[in-house]
């Protein structure tokens, strides 16, 4: 996509930045500007009971014109017809498209990614704009640190960045093992508090229905550091102005093998007990007795299922999901290796558990990206 940011956040050429193309983003211009008229343009307007934001309209009005149009399975061409009609530009296509992470788009539909793109740029421009601000006053003072601003973001991200020796050393530290997580930094504001301490462990949590959590939120990190990175790098692939981080949970070894039974489960591919778990999950169904020690559980560690939840919802039995749903890390050799693995945590003792981690977020540069999208091209 082009680096060339728009000078206003709401405006027409924001639009166009978010992914649409140009007879689309007038439509939608058009159509805020009516609603929401003034000079400047308002990023929010009061719509009884509610009030609108403007990226929110963007996506809701594109939306409710092909509400029921979609795609979620591995037809490329049916993706490209989707976003035609939903006037997504050819930069914004390629981008969601790219074969290098084709792995993770089948992880969800295409109005998902839509969706997830525009929001990621939104919050990258609304970033860039604050940082603006925050340098224009910090001159005006004569504080060049960037003031308050500057030195929460300090804290929330390490100096060391993502591929750093210092950040694949720390994997392997004597006694305890790590997870991890792949995302944009936007989306972990006030994770720590202005001294540097875990505050809102809840900017981590993925909502229902998941994997192994049908109707409850719960956290889910991965055992393959190379899978946080696909995540992270996507973002990053979709969003060049955003910052995508790589967060890391490393835990003391003692603080799982002191769980009882009840308080951690395992729930592998190809049993029919991860079947039926996953199923049920994704359709946000009731779990059966025998199932029910999932819900009681703090930590279920098991096989991560790739596809959409659309994909689940229209099966007739968990017998339906096959091999060939399966999330793999990266192999040494060309292709894909291992059924990749999950840790969730749930439930208040889940949370508890996941606290008592030394979190750390990794910042990842644009040189690290470059460097690691040329080798994965080369894969796909």
């Amino acid at each position: 996509m082009s680096s060339t940011l728009p000078d206003q956040l709401v405006s027409l050429n924001t639009i166009i930045y978010l992914g649409y193309d140009d007879d689309k983003a007038s439509e939608i211009w058009n159509k805020w500007t009516a609603q929401a008229p003034g000079d400047p343009v308002p990023e929010l307007v009061s719509v009884p009971p509610f009030e609108l934001k403007f990226v929110d309209f963007i996506i809701d009005y594109s939306h409710s014109c092909h509400d029921d149009l979609d795609a979620d399975s591995g037809d490329d061409t049916k993706w490209h017809e989707v976003m035609d009609r939903y006037g997504i530009n050819e930069d914004t296509q390629r981008a969601l498209m790219d074969p290098a992470f084709r792995q993770v788009r089948l992880t969800e539909t295409c109005q998902y990614w839509i969706r997830d793109t525009i929001e990621l740029r939104y919050e990258a421009l609304k970033e860039v704009r604050e940082k603006d601000q925050d340098i224009e006053r910090a001159s005006t003072s004569h504080d060049m640190s960037g003031g308050e601003a500057g030195y929460r973001s300090a804290l929330e991200v390490s100096q060391d960045t993502a591929m750093s020796e210092v950040a694949l050393c720390s994997t392997n530290a004597p006694g305890t093992f790590t997870l991890y997580r792949g995302m944009d930094k936007s989306r972990l504001k006030k994770l720590f508090d202005r001294n540097g301490n875990l505050d809102n462990i809840q900017r981590l949590i993925s909502q229902p229905p998941t994997d192994f959590c049908g109707r409850e939120a719960a956290y889910y990190f991965v055992a393959d550091r190379d899978i946080a990175i696909q995540y992270a790098f996507f973002a990053k692939r979709r969003s060049d102005a955003s910052s995508p981080v790589v967060v890391h949970a490393a835990f003391q070894n003692s603080a799982i093998e002191c769980l009882s039974e009840v308080e951690i489960q395992r729930v592998y591919w190809p049993s029919e007990e991860w079947q039926s778990l996953i199923f049920l999950s994704r359709k946000a169904q009731r779990l059966p007795t025998d199932l029910r020690k999932f819900k009681r559980a703090a930590l279920i560690i098991g096989t991560i299922a790739g596809k959409p939840n659309t994909c689940y919802v229209n099966m007739s039995s968990h017998v339906d999901i096959t091999e060939e749903f399966l999330f793999k890390n990266t192999g040494e050799n060309e292709g894909f290796g291992q059924n990749a693995v999950q840790y969730v945590f749930r439930n208040e003792e889940g949370e508890e558990l996941l606290e008592k981690a030394e979190i750390k977020v990794y910042p990842i540069t644009t040189t690290e990206f470059s460097e690691w999208y040329r080798n994965a091209q080369g894969r796909s």
